[in-house]
């Protein structure tokens, strides 16, 4: 059984199809219809429809013969081999945990009142009206600030960085650069901290080329409706706060061994859980460390990566074979900057794996189609992709499965007066008339 619909999960189930064939049931259970590729999540903002990104599942779920179960896991029990879903409990010999990450804004007092977030389709498109008040207040003359705030306990704020310099980008086509300051500020040693410390000067460099302020070292205390203080001391005004929350489980479990986020804690070598082996936790789900002091990003590789691993595991186990240790293999790291621009960080490059501009963005683009699920759905994402590119995300539809406004509460109709009391009727009058 595989919990979660995501990189991870997804990876573990289809590995295990291709790997063991028939000899393997496997139940996927997922509480989401579709998979949301969401490292392009953050084209949102800046037009892209959000159903573009999402890729149904049961189809190919049919194909493979896994059995799909949309459902939230709710608790496992160990000792009994069962997880408890909506109402049902269903047994399992292995169990996958590929729940993934979830956030806390309410850890940073005014954070969740005050700032966007960008964990969701919904907050995206919410980030999306914030920029577009922007050009606005452009069109009539007037200077706003967008701050970008980055609390501690945060696995990888790449896609942040992402967002904050394609909004420069967007700005600039608008011609609507010169009424937005835009300011940064992280509690990181260094920017992009979680992917060590080669793009810290890749992003330093676009900061200061492109005129964002920047900040590290800066932990947010808390925010109110009009600034943000730090434990510095120093405090910045903003007229558009984005914020990205704390990580913790999306999905805790109190049956199972996990730090005090939810995260669960593994054996290092082989991702199981240390009292229970016939449990795995892969991806954003884990505590991954990767080196000493420095966990797996929070990154598409971390899920995929312990997805294979748990289904090759699995299949061992199920021939009598012995298993290998998990090792992350990093891939390198690549980013966008703007339309037509990313960089890139690949040490088994050498030279040629430090890119900047054109190339870096569509090395960026062939790594993330190339890891999606089956031919077709990577034939359709790129068409579409190709499309909003082209007409630049216009005209799109927008089904985020849940509305971005409350509905409109239409007045209750008055009451109708009571009937008079009644002592005693007259039957009819001389017309025959009821009176």
């Amino acid at each position: 059984m595989v919990l979660g619909g995501g990189f991870g999960g997804l990876e573990t189930a289809f590995t295990l199809r291709m790997l063991a064939g028939e000899r393997a049931g496997i139940t996927l259970v997922t509480d989401q219809k579709c998979f949301l590729f969401k490292p392009n999540s953050i084209y949102v903002p800046f037009g892209l429809d959000p159903d573009k990104l999402r890729v149904p599942l049961d189809r190919p779920t049919a194909r493979k013969g896994i059995e799909l179960i949309q459902a939230k896991a709710r608790e496992i029990d160990p000792e009994a081999r069962e997880v408890q879903l909506d109402g049902l409990a269903v047994p399992y010999d292995f169990l996958v945990v590929a729940t993934g990450a979830g956030m806390r804004p309410a850890e940073v007092p005014g954070l969740a009142e005050h700032a966007i977030s960008t964990w969701t389709p919904v907050d995206m498109l919410r980030l999306r009206a914030g920029f577009e008040s922007l050009i606005e207040a452009s069109l009539h003359n007037e200077r706003r600030r967008v701050l970008f705030v980055i609390p501690p306990n945060n696995k990888c704020a790449g896609p942040l960085y992402e967002i904050v310099l394609m909004l420069d980008t967007w700005l600039r086509r608008k011609g609507a650069r010169e009424g937005v300051e835009i300011v940064w500020s992280t509690f990181e040693n260094s920017y992009i901290q979680a992917f060590g410390p080669r793009l810290h000067e890749v992003a330093a460099a676009e900061f200061e080329r492109r005129g964002i302020e920047g900040h590290t070292d800066w932990t947010v205390e808390r925010v109110e409706a009009d600034a943000v203080s730090y434990a510095n001391g120093e405090q910045l005004g903003y007229d558009l706060l984005v914020g990205f929350p704390p990580y913790i489980a999306s999905t805790p479990f109190p049956g199972l061994r996990s730090d005090e986020r939810g995260f669960l804690i593994t054996d290092l070598a082989s991702r199981r859980l240390v009292d229970h082996p016939e449990i795995f936790a892969v991806g954003d789900a884990a505590v991954m460390p990767w080196k000493p002091d420095r966990p797996v990003p929070g990154v598409a590789q971390g899920g995929i990566q312990g997805g294979r691993h748990a289904a090759r595991t699995v299949r061992r186990r199920l021939s009598g074979e012995a298993t290998p240790p998990f090792r992350y293999s990093n891939k390198g790291d690549v980013a966008v900057i703007g339309r037509l621009a990313g960089v890139t960080d690949i040490p088994w490059l050498g030279p040629f794996g430090r890119q900047s501009g054109f190339f870096a963005w569509s090395l960026w683009l062939l790594i993330h189609i190339v890891y999606l699920i089956g031919f077709a759905n990577r034939l359709v994402v790129t068409v579409r992709w190709a499309w909003s590119f082209l007409t630049h995300g216009r005209g799109s539809r927008l089904i985020t499965g849940t509305p971005l406004l409350p509905p409109i509460q239409e007045p209750e109709p008055p009451a109708a007066a009571p009937p008079p009391a009644v002592d005693e009727l007259a039957v009819t009058d001389a017309s025959g008339e009821p009176q």
